[in-house]
């Protein structure tokens, strides 16, 4: 389905369009905008499973907080890493493979130094040889890592299960008390001790959110992976698909006729009304987390 013809649809539950009837502009206009406004709003439940997505952070060394969505943090990204020692101003640097590398997109070599140096990729790479936007600032010993990505995101809404990556790809998960508030943050009496990040505070913002970690990095080594819910995609074309797994199509279409009634002084019957709120409460049923629940008696004191 696209959005229209979930809009058609909503408009033929509650009479306002007659089956084959072709909307008008400002019809689709004003639905699509309560379409966009209901669907984002749902996700102030915090319930929409398929909105989480796994990404990874590189971490710059000493630097506590990161700003999405200019931080260097993706959900997809390949490896590899040096394979003839780079040193100051090498553009052509030597990798084991550039399997999945393509030009225009960010790289990153980590230094000697402990530093990550980040650039783009210029040029097809060829053979095993990527070819660097700037050159490196300091040299790169054979077997630092080398990373490449395409796309950063964007703001996220909410951030859990917070993970340092080693060099060896294992994730050690952060503490028990990883999340924090603000004030616990805040009353951190050293926030720039360095180490392997422990735990972390995320500030939600309206357009660039934070993550700031504890304590800071003591090498860009350090990746930190996480489960983030992203935005839902907006419907803003005519044959957008919903952002949604198709088993929500039909709580979609129910749910936004009720949502522009008003707007055309229509009353949705009683039949409208409360097949929307079933479908709508299936989806939230369907969209739980399979896990398990254990019991153990109160042994006292």
């Amino acid at each position: 389905m696209t959005r229209n013809d979930l809009i058609s649809g909503a408009l033929r539950l509650i009479g306002v369009a007659a089956s084959g009837e072709t909307l008008s502009s400002a019809q689709v206009v004003e639905a699509s905008e309560s379409l966009n406004l209901m669907v984002k709003g749902w996700q102030s439940d915090g319930i929409l499973l398929f909105a989480n997505t796994e990404a990874t952070l590189f971490t710059v060394k000493s630097q506590a907080t990161y700003t999405f969505p200019t931080a260097n943090c993706t959900t997809s990204y390949t490896a590899t890493a040096v394979a003839t020692a780079g040193v100051l101003g090498d553009v052509n640097l030597l990798v084991d493979s550039i399997t999945g590398v393509v030009n225009g997109q960010y790289v990153g070599v980590l230094l000697d130094d402990g530093t990550m140096h980040w650039t783009t990729v210029n040029g097809v790479p060829a053979g095993t040889t990527i070819v660097l936007a700037d050159a490196l600032p300091s040299a790169a010993a054979v077997g630092n890592a080398v990373y490449t990505y395409t796309t950063k995101i964007q703001s996220p809404l909410s951030i859990s299960n917070l993970r340092v990556k080693n060099s060896d790809g294992n994730e050690i998960p952060f503490t028990g008390y990883w999340s924090t508030s603000r004030s616990e943050y805040m009353g951190l009496p050293n926030k720039t001790a360095t180490g392997t990040p422990v735990m972390a505070y995320f500030d939600p913002q309206i357009t660039n959110s934070t993550l700031s970690i504890w304590p800071t990095p003591d090498t860009a080594a350090h990746r930190i992976v996480f489960t983030y819910e992203r935005t839902l995609g907006d419907f803003d074309a005519l044959d957008d698909n919903p952002d949604f797994p198709q088993h929500a199509y039909n709580a979609i279409k129910w749910n936004l006729a009720i949502e522009i009634a008003p707007e055309y002084g229509v009353t949705p019957s009683n039949f409208v009304i409360n097949k929307a709120g079933e479908l709508r409460q299936a989806l939230w049923n369907k969209d739980r987390e399979m896990t398990s629940i254990y019991f153990h008696p109160d042994v006292g004191c």
